[in-house]
């Protein structure tokens, strides 16, 4: 009777440590599951018209030249003085954390006309293609202009909106299914 007690004890126990060991293993496996499905659902976030749906924008101010726009949140900023014909530039490009497109603006002094034409004739030479639009618009009051155009070389559509206001003329480029978002947010300061 002993002996059949002392089998008993073992295998109680040997069934508990094994509950024990299995409970364990459910929990660590539902915790990775928990975070599997947390890092999926953050990267759909971030991700291609989710991310445009989402509202993920911030407003980019620049005291220097005076405007806001509207900017998808997670871009990187680089900013250049006097190259490529404009008196100061800033790009907005796409990194690993965001699928947004990019923005770019440039600023001058040339005179609205001038600032378009110069634009249209790098987009012909470079690209060898004609705009898709041009056309005059008002952006807040102030006189503008709108291009699109496919880029074939790059298989890209871009938008650029032209803003003279103040002393200078603001081109600013994104795709054309992000150009009003950016532009909503546009303002001189």
């Amino acid at each position: 009777m002993i002996k059949q007690t002392k089998k008993t004890n073992i295998l109680l126990v040997g069934l508990i440590i094994f509950i024990f060991i299995l409970g364990v293993a459910a929990f660590i496996l539902s915790t990775k599951v928990k975070e599997i499905a947390q890092s999926k659902k953050i990267v759909n976030d971030i991700s291609g018209s989710n991310f445009q749906e989402k509202g993920v924008w911030e407003q980019y101010s620049n005291s220097d030249y005076n405007f806001s726009l509207n900017i998808p949140q997670g871009l990187h900023k680089s900013e250049f003085e006097g190259q490529g014909g404009y008196d100061y530039f800033v790009e907005f490009n796409k990194t690993n954390e965001t699928n947004a497109d990019g923005v770019h603006v440039g600023i001058s002094t040339k005179s609205l006309k001038e600032e378009v034409d110069k634009v249209i004739s790098d987009i012909t030479d470079q690209s060898q293609t004609e705009p898709t639009k041009s056309e005059e618009i008002s952006v807040k009051d102030l006189k503008g202009w709108r291009l699109d155009y496919q880029n074939d070389t790059l298989s890209e559509k871009r938008s650029i909106v032209f803003v003279e206001g103040n002393k200078y003329v603001y081109s600013i480029s994104s795709t054309p299914n992000q150009i009003e978002k950016v532009m909503e947010g546009f303002s001189l300061n």
